[in-house]
């Protein structure tokens, strides 16, 4: 009922705020497109009080208009300073008070420094001011060595080898990763010395990697928790020892790449809007062993929960059928609404699972049918056709 109270603001705009759709979450919230393209999930009473304008892009653009105003008149755009070569420099853009964008006169080279370096005149110009190639550089009668060397093969922290193949200028140089996709990446010298992040070791069980894109694990911890788990749950020794239902899995080699798998998710509307909602590999396609982008959907947890298989805890009796000694009778039972409910008691175990099976496809349909609006179209088809076979 309150989401359609809320419905009629569908398609109202609020100041940046164009009003999508109306969803509960557990309370009802606005899903907005914002003015400046992006998008925002907040409380309803929040948006028509006036009190969410945008998707902050608001607040962001206020902290860097304040960070402007509050620059110390020391550092104005249009002033010039020297540094300790005795160049001149230009400041010609700034973000914040600390944040300044210089640009070098003679040589017209920019760079984004600190006020202090300003103050201290400890910017260097690299294309006017170098490192010297080790052939002209001496220093008391000896050559300098360089920081690396093209050829040189090393290994960082992790094991992962990578090979120097070319110098750049500016104290710069391109490496290649030893293993088989090959990455390449410039980077500066001194860090090549010390070792590089290969973004493609396998670190998730030994199988999955972050690979390079605009996903990382820091700035999409839910989203890289999910994934890791996957592979947890697939791949780990000891965590098969305790799901044995999960022996014979296996991810997807698309989404070894922690990028694919990331924007998988985005384009998913459960997982952008339900954040409790759960990743299931087995609904679409019954008795499925691969976690894949055809096979996987999100869905409630609790609806998740039904398909729940206790393999370590499986007598010898079919699924939602026990034996009780005291009654010598063959009871089914099924949980309804997280409660475990006894379906009947029967002389033989056929007819027990007959009827566990009547009463678990109806709570399975009802189930579908509550969440019907929200579930993805081959989710919800496949629990209304859902059938409980004896083998599960």
């Amino acid at each position: 009922m309150t989401e359609d109270f809320y419905s009629k603001y569908v398609g109202q705009t609020f100041d940046r705020l164009t009003i999508k759709s109306v969803v509960r979450n557990p309370k009802p919230k606005f899903v907005c497109d914002c003015s400046c393209g992006g998008e925002t999930i907040t409380d309803v009473h929040s948006v028509l009080s006036g009190k969410t304008r945008s998707c902050r892009c608001i607040q962001k653009e206020l902290i860097g208009k304040r960070g402007r105003e509050n620059l110390k008149p020391a550092v104005q755009i249009g002033e010039v300073f020297k540094n300790k070569k005795g160049l001149e420099f230009e400041v010609i853009e700034y973000q914040r008070s600390h944040k300044v964008k210089v640009r070098f006169i003679e040589s017209g080279f920019e760079i984004w420094s600190a006020v202090r370096e300003i103050k201290e005149g400890s910017i260097r110009d690299w294309i006017a001011t170098p490192l010297l190639p080790k052939a002209v550089y001496v220093s008391n009668g000896r050559k300098r060595k360089e920081a690396v060397e093209k050829g040189q093969v090393i290994e960082n922290f992790y094991g992962c080898k990578f090979e120097v193949i070319e110098i750049l200028d500016n104290a710069m140089c391109r490496i290649k990763f030893l293993d088989e996709f090959g990455y390449e990446k410039v980077v500066p010298r001194s860090s090549a010395r010390q070792g590089v992040r290969n973004p493609f070791r396998r670190l998730a069980s030994g199988v999955g990697y972050v690979g390079v894109g605009i996903y990382t694990p820091t700035s999409n911890t839910r989203t890289y928790t999910l994934w890791n788990n996957m592979f947890t749950r697939c791949y780990d020794e000891t965590q098969l020892k305790k799901g044995v239902t999960y022996i014979g899995c296996s991810v997807s080699e698309d989404w070894h790449n922690f990028q694919n798998f990331a924007k998988w998710c985005d384009q998913q509307p459960q997982y952008n809007i339900e954040s409790s909602w759960s990743l299931d590999k087995d609904i679409i396609v019954k008795g499925n062993k691969v976690y894949s982008p055809e096979t996987c959907c999100f869905v409630p947890r609790e609806l998740n929960n039904l398909f729940t298989l206790r393999g370590n805890e499986r007598g010898m009796y079919p699924i939602g059928v026990y034996f009780n000694k005291k009654a010598k009778k063959f009871i089914a039972q099924v949980n309804i609404d997280k409660k475990r409910t006894t379906v009947g008691r029967y002389t033989s175990v056929e007819a027990a699972f007959a009827a566990y099976k009547v009463a678990k496809e109806d709570v399975i349909k009802d189930m579908a049918n509550k969440y019907k609006d929200k579930l993805d179209t081959r989710t919800y088809e496949a629990l209304i056709n859902w059938k409980v076979e004896v083998t599960d």
